[in-house]
């Protein structure tokens, strides 16, 4: 993805004010200004006001993001990370974009799991969507 234009940043920082849920394009250009910001501190203070998760989610990648702009390295995938880091461990509304920023669950689930060594399964992602987890006796809880 190309830098984001500074148009671009100051629409997402405006959703962002405004309380609105990020789209993945959203996130894009707030952690690619974080990335490059020389005030961090003072950044994610402001960011930590308004969305808590997305101040973690910096927090926790910061020091990633600020080699990998000061190296010009691959900013984009490291950004991608962390908006899987942040739709995993989100407590506020995942918003649905329609055709312009389509997000698949499954399949950040997926690139989520195996770094850390979890599997996600297609069958165990449907029956959680159909209708959440069912347990059965015979099996431990396990989903069935």
């Amino acid at each position: 993805m190309p830098a984001p234009t500074e148009k671009a940043i100051q629409l997402s920082w405006d959703n962002l004010q405004k309380g609105l849920p990020l789209l993945q394009h959203d996130f894009f250009h707030i952690a690619w200004s974080f990335a490059f910001q020389p005030e961090r501190d003072k950044f994610l203070q402001q960011v930590l006001g308004l969305n808590k998760k997305l101040a973690e989610t910096l927090l926790i990648f910061r020091k990633r993001l600020a080699e990998a702009a000061a190296e010009n390295q691959d900013l984009d995938s490291l950004i991608d990370r962390a908006y899987l880091h942040y739709i995993v461990n989100t407590d506020g509304q995942i918003p649905d974009s329609g055709d312009a920023d389509p997000f698949d669950v499954l399949d950040a689930a997926s690139r989520y799991a195996g770094p850390i060594g979890v599997s996600v399964f297609t069958k165990q992602m449907e029956a959680f969507f159909r209708g959440g987890w069912r347990k059965h006796p015979s099996r431990n809880g396990r989903l069935v």
